[in-house]
């Protein structure tokens, strides 16, 4: 093992960077000079895709098997797919280091999701919003249109998405050490992962934008910029 370098003084730059962001970020959502920013635009993009689903039948299928349990399964074989291929297209001398890359990114974003989202925002700052599909009236519960699977629609927990932060701190992460067409791939295929619980009105855009995205922001910053990856021999 190489002695451990001191940190390039552009990456405490990146650090500061990101983090500041993120702060900005949930100000803009908290702040009362632009909540109200926010809150119109939660409520057009919920209501353009929660209007979208009357009278199409084919798409209340499609958005309720993408919210079922079986769906999550599916995007975690996708997800290992991508690890997969990840491993397969580096050199043989440095697959095992991709492996421990790939497997930090899996602590990383568990980590994330327990002491950040769970501990952090609920428990100890005790956020707490409505999703849409309850407070927005009119909206249309699409349990109630595909009253034969079970799926979900809405929570009293829905700042910050969990789901949304696994999806972007998968992408980001793996966009980080992978690069290339696999990074482009993984990092649309992680947006995209993020439209089903919005579509459904389970959480709000901001909940995704914000919430999951200053997250990941403050996560990755701090696990990538800092000296944790260097102590932790990965490549920085």
């Amino acid at each position: 093992m190489t002695s451990l370098q001191p940190i390039h003084p552009a990456r405490w730059g990146l650090l500061l960077c990101w983090n500041g962001l993120a702060l900005l970020l949930l100000l803009s959502l908290f702040s009362p000079l632009t909540k109200p920013i926010w809150a119109s635009i939660d409520l057009s993009f919920f209501l353009f895709w929660n209007n979208s689903l009357e009278g199409h039948p084919k798409l209340q299928h499609f958005w309720a098997m993408a919210n079922h349990r079986w769906a999550d399964w599916f995007e975690d074989l996708c997800i290992l797919g991508f690890y997969s291929a990840a491993v397969y297209k580096a050199a043989p001398e440095k697959r095992k280091e991709r492996i421990f890359q790939l497997l930090f990114c899996v602590l990383i974003t568990a980590t994330t999701i327990l002491v950040i989202n769970r501990l952090l925002c609920r428990d100890l700052l005790r956020l707490r919003r409505k999703s849409p599909s309850i407070i927005v009236p009119g909206a249309i519960h699409l349990t109630e249109l595909v009253p034969w699977l079970s799926f979900k629609v809405l929570t009293s927990k829905s700042f910050p998405g969990d789901h949304a932060t696994t999806a972007l701190m998968f992408a980001f992460s793996y966009a980080y050490f992978v690069r290339g067409k696999l990074a482009i791939a993984a990092v649309i295929y992680g947006i995209l992962l993020c439209l089903p619980r919005l579509v459904v009105g389970a959480h709000w855009l901001s909940d995704t934008l914000v919430g999951s995205g200053a997250i990941v922001m403050l996560s990755l910053s701090w696990a990538l910029c800092s000296p944790l990856s260097q102590r932790l021999w990965l490549k920085t």
